[in-house]
């Protein structure tokens, strides 16, 4: 639950550094098992298997995350060259660069939440006071540092995309009919002008 007493489901049979959930599947970076990979999680019974086996690759992927937007995982490692961000095809295992590390002094990050078309990620320590970043996944160049209101803390895990209720916006009546869409803002993050775009059913 999102408030109260943390509940145990289950103990996951491999270790498990960066989890994401999409398409009612549960999926988790080993970085340390063998083979070394993604593995689909049960979390009734803890069993994983394995999905993508990147142990020929060396990505260690600490921070993953699911895309609901392209059906995509999403993995941060500092391992491995080149280092960076990467999109990981979980039906084909398929492989690919999509932008370099931060630019921070110490380029590791072990906390990625992807929602929106955006990859969040926070830094390991937060030896620039720039503990967060941002990098658009369909636009996105460089990456974008966020300072405040963020705690210039190191982070060391646990990230996760909640999106935030719109009231009327996205909302599908009774009957299944469409309603107003609020799309994308870009760029996002906005730092001057920005293009915002909505559409209504009729």
């Amino acid at each position: 639950p999102l408030s109260g007493t943390p509940v145990l489901l289950s103990t996951i049979s491999v270790d498990i550094h960066g989890m994401g959930y999409g398409n009612g599947i549960l999926y988790g970076f080993s970085n340390f098992s063998s083979p070394m990979g993604i593995y689909t999680v049960n979390p009734t019974t803890g069993q994983a298997a394995l999905a993508v086996d990147l142990s020929a690759s060396g990505y260690r992927f600490f921070a993953l995350d699911f895309n609901a937007e392209d059906g995509l995982l999403y993995g941060y490692t500092e391992y491995g060259s080149p280092t960076g961000l990467f999109s990981i095809d979980p039906a084909n295992g398929a492989v690919t660069f999509v932008t370099g590390s931060i630019p921070a002094a110490n380029t590791q990050g072990r906390a990625l939440a992807v929602g929106n078309g955006i990859a969040y990620l926070a830094a390991t320590r937060g030896d620039d006071n720039i503990p967060l970043y941002a990098f658009d996944l369909e636009t996105g160049t460089e990456w974008v540092p966020f300072t405040q209101p963020y705690p210039l803390d190191h982070a060391t895990g646990g990230a996760a995309w909640v999106p935030a209720p719109m009231s009327g916006v996205g909302d599908r009546g009774a009957e299944g009919g469409a309603g107003p869409r609020l799309g994308r803002v870009t760029p996002n993050p906005v730092r001057g002008s920005m293009r915002l775009t909505w559409s209504i059913p009729a």
